[in-house]
């Protein structure tokens, strides 16, 4: 990966919860080769906010600090557990009544589980499991993004910032 170490990535704390709690501890992450694209260079491409783990870190905090469960990264991010929900169930991770209860929870969860939580994954962990984002796929075809479909729990740190 072009001597890139590290992976990051801002996952809010409902999401992490629920993949330790009923996917086995497999994670679905989008993750930058750095947390703030700012710290990159002129030269460089501006990372899209929505996968750019600063900006994430940023308005999902902010939407707790306001305690706003109607913020749009927040009413984004319950679309994208929901469709995760549909996906384990298609794939037999789990069965109907834990998707309604997985359901449940993301429906009633408060603006405080959005809690933003940075996942600083080392490549060597996962080289075999990480892909590059397609370009079809990316909003901005210069941007740097990966994707790692089954991020084991004990092949990441988590930072939590105050």
């Amino acid at each position: 990966m072009n001597g890139v170490r590290l992976l990051y990535s801002t996952q809010p704390l409902l999401a992490v919860r629920i993949n330790r709690d009923f996917y086995a501890n497999k994670h679905y992450v989008y993750c930058a080769p750095f947390f703030n694209d700012r710290t990159r260079g002129v030269a460089q491409p501006p990372q899209p906010s929505s996968s750019n783990p600063f900006v994430l870190w940023r308005d999902f905090g902010e939407a707790v600090r306001r305690n706003d469960p109607q913020a749009a990264v927040v009413k984004i991010n319950r679309l994208g557990l929901k469709a995760g929900v549909v996906a384990k169930l298609t794939q037999g991770v789990i069965d109907r009544p834990t998707a309604s209860h997985i359901d449940a929870i993301i429906d009633s969860a408060g603006a405080i589980y959005f809690q933003p939580l940075v996942l600083v994954i080392p490549v060597s962990l996962v080289e075999a499991v990480v892909e590059r984002v397609p370009l079809v796929a990316k909003p901005n075809p210069l941007s740097e993004e990966f994707l790692v479909r089954e991020l084991p729990g004990d092949c990441f740190e988590i930072l939590e910032f105050n």
